[in-house]
């Protein structure tokens, strides 16, 4: 696992502000998770009643956020700084890497994305996924990332000016560049970050051509944290933490992406491309009005408190059971 680094987070603790579900707007809402965090802040996760979403009732201003990605303090957080240096010697680490993108190429996007195709990746990280898709195709990329430091290294990369910055603060940029003219927009691991998830979908909706397609990917909350079939299984308030503003789960997830005007073509709690990871790939069509919520809250919360109970089991029997083994190693 990363190492986390010493950071001070501060500037974000002082900055949070309540709000209202940032899937469906409701204001109704039940805390269902509230205590320190990794990096030292009080957090408290809701889960709306309405949409069965689940997010940061109280959170930071955009602005700290923003100083939070930017100066680097969330590669400080998630022992992530390293990692991202070692990318500009280590050809081997970065292709690894840009293999995402190649495989997202071949299950989904053989004779779909073309030379003349624009990729457009949310919260594109070092740039990797469009580098695998521009090898693969020769398509043109661009994308949005709030660190510098990677905005630089897909600049000296790829040769790529990417809009730098918190996505919420860059729809009407990039929305008067790119509407109508993008065949792929991708966010991959980035949308439980975003303040804004609804936001950032209904920015896809509008830079995508009229049979544009999406891709999304993100953790499963039951899959892939509390499940005991998790390489890392653990119980909610091990996930608190500031970077993620949201966890979802398949009912909520599917209401956010029909809601925002897309048709689900392909559904996976199992990505093929992505280890572990839930993903969707769906194509633009116009928005319908009323798309119902399909998720019930209670349900969910019981399901948290369920899985919590098996995962707490099951980590003290591997605790006793590594306990015995070590003693009995001694013994011999």
């Amino acid at each position: 696992m990363k190492i986390a680094k010493a950071v001070d987070l501060s500037y974000l603790e002082s900055a949070k502000k309540e709000v209202d579900c940032p899937i469906c707007s409701s204001k109704e809402f039940e805390i269902f998770s509230q205590g320190m965090s990794r990096g030292g802040i009080d957090l408290a996760y809701a889960i709306c009643k309405t949409c069965s979403h689940i997010y940061l009732k109280y959170r930071p201003t955009a602005d700290s956020y923003d100083r939070f990605y930017s100066s680097g303090d969330y590669r400080k957080l998630t022992g992530d700084d390293e990692n991202t240096k070692a990318l500009y010697d280590n050809q081997d680490a970065f292709k690894k890497r840009y293999s995402h993108g190649e495989r997202l190429y071949n299950e989904y996007l053989k004779g779909r994305l073309g030379k003349e195709d624009i990729v457009f990746d949310f919260g594109c990280g070092d740039g990797a996924w469009l580098y695998g898709l521009n090898q693969m195709t020769g398509c043109k990329i661009d994308g949005n990332e709030p660190s510098l430091e990677d905005v630089q290294f897909i600049k000296d990369k790829m040769g790529v000016d990417i809009f730098h910055g918190l996505i919420e603060d860059q729809k009407d940029q990039i929305i008067g560049k790119y509407k109508g003219k993008v065949k792929l927009a991708i966010i991959s691991g980035s949308l439980q970050h975003m303040l804004d998830p609804r936001l950032c979908l209904e920015i896809a909706h509008e830079i995508l051509e009229d049979d544009g397609y999406l891709y999304v990917c993100n953790k499963n909350i039951f899959e892939h944290y509390l499940s005991v079939k998790s390489p890392f299984p653990r119980p909610f308030s091990d996930l608190r933490t500031v970077d993620h503003p949201h966890y979802f789960h398949e009912e909520s997830y599917r209401y956010m992406l029909e809601g925002s005007g897309f048709n689900i073509l392909n559904f996976s709690n199992d990505s093929k491309i992505r280890a572990v990871h839930m993903e969707v790939f769906a194509q633009k069509r116009r928005k319908v009005a009323g798309v119902a919520p399909k998720g019930d809250y209670a349900q969910v919360v019981a399901g948290i408190r369920s899985m919590e109970k098996k995962v707490v089991f099951y980590r003290s029997f591997v605790a006793r059971l590594i306990r015995g083994v070590k003693r009995l190693v001694k013994t011999l």
